[in-house]
C-alpha cells in the first residue's frame, strides 16, 4: 500500500508539470492528500503481525515471530502488519 501511494504521488507530480492552471490546482490537491495518507501510514505502529496464505491464517505480536512462521510455511506465505484501524480520510476542497 505504501509503495502504491509513493508511485501515485510521483506520477501526479510528473503530470502536474504539463497541465493548465485549473487542472494544476486539482492535481496539487491530489498530491497533498496522497502525501498526507502516506505519512499517516508510515507513522502508524502495527498492533500485531499476520501470516497470510491468501487469507489471514496466523497472528503474532512480534514481526520476528510472524516472519519465522511465514518462512516455515513456505514461499506462498507472507507476514504483514496489522493495524487497529485504517488512516482517516482527508477531505479536499477542489473549488
Amino acid at each position: 500500500m505504501i509503495e502504491l501511494l509513493k508511485q501515485m504521488v510521483e506520477a501526479l507530480e510528473r503530470a502536474s508539470k504539463i497541465m493548465d492552471a485549473d487542472a494544476q490546482q486539482f492535481q496539487d490537491n491530489a498530491i497533498k492528500v496522497g502525501k498526507q495518507a502516506l505519512a499517516e501510514l508510515e507513522s502508524q505502529e502495527p498492533v500485531a503481525w499476520g501470516v497470510f496464505e491468501g487469507n489471514l491464517h496466523d497472528m503474532f505480536f512480534t514481526q520476528e515471530e510472524a516472519q519465522e512462521m511465514a518462512k516455515l510455511k513456505g514461499s506462498h506465505a507472507e507476514a504483514k502488519p496489522l493495524y487497529t484501524h485504517p488512516p482517516q480520510r482527508t477531505e479536499v476542497n477542489n473549488k
